[in-house]
C-alpha cells in the first residue's frame, strides 16, 4: 500500500509500466507556453507543472530507497518471491516460474531506472534546447532553466539496487 498523493501515484504507476510521467507532446506544449508567457488551457502554471512532474519522478526513487521504508519494501518483495517459490514447488504447471522471476525482477528494475534517467535527461535537454540563453529577460524562463540545471544533479538519485 502506498500513501502517495494521487499525482505521485500516477507518476509511480507510469514509471513502473514504462511510460513517461509527462508526454513529450504535453512537455513541449508547456515549454511553448512558457516561452510565449501564457498559461495552458487548464490555467495551470506550465513551469510549475512540468518542473513539478519531473521532480516527483525523482521523488518516486527517493521514496523507494528511503532508509526507513526500504526494509518494508524489501520484505514485500521477499514475500512475493516466497509465493513464487511455493508455486514453483507445489504447482506443476508453474514449474520454473521462480527462475523466471529471479531473472525478471533485476531486469525490471534496471529497465525502469534506465527509462527514468533517460526521461529526466531528455526533459532537461529540451529545456536547454528551448532556452539556450537561459532566461536573460524572463523570470519564469530563468526559474525553469535553473530548476532543470538543479535536476541534473538528481539523475544519480534515480537508482534501485536489489
Amino acid at each position: 500500500m502506498s500513501y502517495f498523493i494521487a499525482d505521485m501515484n500516477r507518476i509511480k504507476m507510469n514509471i513502473r509500466t514504462g511510460k513517461d510521467p509527462i508526454s513529450m507532446q504535453v512537455f513541449n506544449k508547456a515549454l511553448k507556453s512558457i516561452a510565449a508567457g501564457v498559461t495552458l488551457d487548464t490555467n495551470e502554471d506550465p513551469a510549475k507543472n512540468i518542473i513539478g512532474i519531473v521532480q516527483r519522478s525523482v521523488g518516486v526513487f527517493n521514496y523507494l530507497n528511503y532508509p526507513e521504508l526500504r526494509p518494508h519494501f524489501d520484505a514485500a518483495r521477499a514475500a512475493l518471491q516466497k509465493e513464487f517459490e511455493y508455486a514453483d514447488k507445489y504447482m506443476p504447471e508453474l514449474k520454473g516460474i521462480l527462475a523466471i522471476w529471479k531473472e525478471f525482477e533485476p531486469a525490471f528494475y534496471d529497465q525502469i531506472v534506465k527509462h527514468s534517467q533517460n526521461f529526466l535527461k531528455t526533459r532537461i535537454g529540451l529545456v536547454h534546447q528551448k532556452f539556450p540563453l537561459g532566461g536573460i529577460s524572463d523570470d519564469i524562463v530563468s526559474k525553469v532553466v535553473y530548476e532543470a540545471e538543479q535536476l541534473k544533479k538528481a539523475v544519480d538519485q534515480i537508482a534501485f539496487k536489489l
